[in-house]
């Protein structure tokens, strides 16, 4: 697959060509037309002082969280075929050619 020659932030590979790169939008500078204020937290030890800052204003306040795009989100409860299912992506992946992929989410989420 072609290379991006963008310097925008990137997301999956597998979602993006080299014509259209998806980039990462920045939530804070939104308002929604409204006037609303927001923050951008961009560490983890920004999201204490962050969401103090967001419960501390009198009215609506987005925060804009920047996460790994790779951190997974564990539900409160995992059924049968969730279990099931994350395998079979990651066994899709690497036949599909996109084992870095699989490397780098096992890196993000399995040894911390």
């Amino acid at each position: 697959m072609p290379q991006s020659t963008s310097s925008a932030p990137k997301a999956c590979k597998c979602l993006e060509s080299s014509r259209h790169p998806i980039q990462e939008p920045e939530f804070r500078s939104y308002d929604g037309g409204g006037g609303h204020p927001g923050i951008r937290l961009e560490e983890p030890d920004d999201i204490e002082r962050g969401i103090a800052a967001a419960l501390a204003h009198d009215g609506p306040m987005l925060i804009d969280a920047v996460v790994n795009r790779q951190e997974l989100s564990i539900p409160p409860k995992i059924t049968l075929e969730m279990a099931k299912g994350f395998p079979l992506f990651m066994v899709k992946a690497m036949i599909s050619g996109h084992a870095d992929e699989v490397v780098d989410l096992a890196a993000t989420n399995l040894w911390r």
